[in-house]
């Protein structure tokens, strides 16, 4: 979770004005630790009495291999942009 939350920093650093780097830092510590929190577990309890704990487990998984798929495009794109 600390190397996401350093790589988010690191990415928002490269992509904000210097004059709005502390309020993209808070926007940021504001959604990763509070927003995401208490969507995340509204969310996961409901699948959780719904679905079933395998469910949940099946949801997140698939999640994190689209999350991850949807980095590789995006840097791919990157390479392509700069490249030309």
């Amino acid at each position: 979770m600390s190397f996401f939350y350093a790589s988010a920093m690191q990415y928002l650093y490269s992509v904000i004005p210097n004059e709005w780097k502390a309020t993209g830092q808070t926007i940021l510590a504001v959604l990763f630790f509070g927003v995401s929190g208490i969507i995340g577990s509204v969310v996961g309890g409901w699948v959780m009495d719904t679905l079933g704990g395998s469910a949940l487990y099946k949801m997140m998984a698939l999640l994190s291999a689209a999350g991850v798929i949807l980095a590789m495009v995006i840097r791919r794109n990157r390479r392509m942009m700069t490249m030309r």
